[in-house]
């Protein structure tokens, strides 16, 4: 069966990671990079406004084709950072062609624009919602749940981290194409918002698609666990964790780790990764932050990622926090398990994962 010829607007950096683990997404091909005012992207136009993009050096950039057809246009949730009528332009200039819109991650307000220009241009307008259907995927959003706390027996493997960009779902699509090279069934519930095009499910969407009270909340997504383990016998489960685990600053709260500590109410994870920002630390700095983990979210960290983006001093007093992809830092600890970015792709997470697991002799086919 042919792939389909993607075009993804806008591009920007948290894109990259998908375009590493491209295989994941076997249906589809990236091949168009389009920017906030429509411009089609080349390999070295991406490279030049992109460290992360130029120095990782895994990326196959095979697909990309400045001049392809494609059939779809993908519009992610970035698209709401953007002047809206020049977004709505570039939509419409695709639709007058004829080509299909998708939309993933985008909120109500906005979505309800693209549908009426999709609509007076004869093209159709797929949402999260199609593609899930069309996967065979849980019904979430009509899930029925109790308010009794479920056993999850499938081992989970969670990634968290403590800024919204620490690499957090380069690890989890890592781990995912590991596993499933490896012959193990794997289910995502991850942090990145195009996760139902590879048949996974994305976090905020999982989580926040009904509107629930807290508690309820809980033992929704505890139960939405429960009928993944039934009804897909997965030998492992992910989960991306999509808020950071507490505050950065007053300005920068991230929601106080609310989310966080909803999502450990209704699991325990069997490994937990911590993603931190780059930086040197310590095992006094792991010692404390594993008592927060212990006693704020009920969860031992069993390694802790440093990764290579840092948050500019700048931004500390803005809105908006801005990020600068550094030079890798090797922590190294006598006590603790502390990787770094080279040991994603060398595969030592995912060996460590594995190793625990076996381990822990929690699934048959470990």
């Amino acid at each position: 069966m042919s792939k389909v010829n993607v075009g993804i607007y806008p591009f920007d950096e948290s894109f990259v990671p998908v375009i590493r683990y491209k295989e994941l997404f076997d249906k589809y091909r990236f091949c168009l990079f389009i920017n906030h005012n429509g411009n089609i992207l080349s390999e070295e136009e991406i490279k030049e406004k992109s460290t992360y993009a130029r120095e990782y050096h895994e990326i196959k950039w095979d697909d990309l084709d400045t001049n392809s057809n494609i059939d779809v246009l993908l519009v992610t949730s970035n698209v709401e950072l953007l002047d809206c009528d020049v977004a709505l332009g570039v939509i419409e200039k695709y639709c007058k062609k004829g080509i299909e819109i998708w939309l993933m991650g985008v909120q109500v307000t906005f979505r309800k624009r693209v549908k009426e220009i999709c609509s007076l241009n004869n093209v159709r307008c797929k949402m999260q919602d199609d593609i899930q259907f069309e996967n065979g995927m849980i019904d979430y959003r009509n899930l029925k749940y109790s308010l009794v706390q479920q056993i999850i027996e499938t081992p989970i493997v969670s990634v968290a981290g403590v800024v919204p960009v620490a690499q957090k779902y380069q690890i989890q699509l890592n781990l995912l194409n590991n596993f499933k090279k490896d012959g193990y069934k794997v289910v995502l519930i991850g942090t990145g918002e195009l996760n139902e095009l590879m048949g996974a499910y994305s976090l905020g969407d999982v989580l926040f698609c009904r509107d629930l009270p807290e508690v309820h909340r809980i033992h929704y997504f505890n139960n939405f666990l429960k009928e993944i383990e039934k009804r897909d016998k997965p030998d492992v489960i992910i989960i991306g964790i999509d808020d950071p685990l507490l505050s950065l600053s007053s300005r920068h709260p991230f929601n106080y780790g609310i989310y966080a500590t909803e999502l450990y109410s209704a699991f325990s994870p069997d490994i937990s990764i911590i993603a931190l920002m780059n930086g040197n630390y310590n095992d006094d700095f792991y010692d404390e932050f594993g008592k927060l983990c212990r006693f704020k979210y009920n969860i031992d960290a069993s390694a802790y990622f440093v990764s290579r983006y840092v948050s500019l001093s700048a931004s500390m007093y803005r809105e908006k926090l801005s990020y600068a992809y550094s030079s890798e830092i090797q922590n190294l600890s006598e006590k603790y398990t502390v990787f770094s970015n080279s040991d994603i792709e060398q595969r030592n997470i995912y060996d460590f994962v594995l190793s625990r697991l076996q381990q822990y002799g929690r699934c048959e086919q470990f």
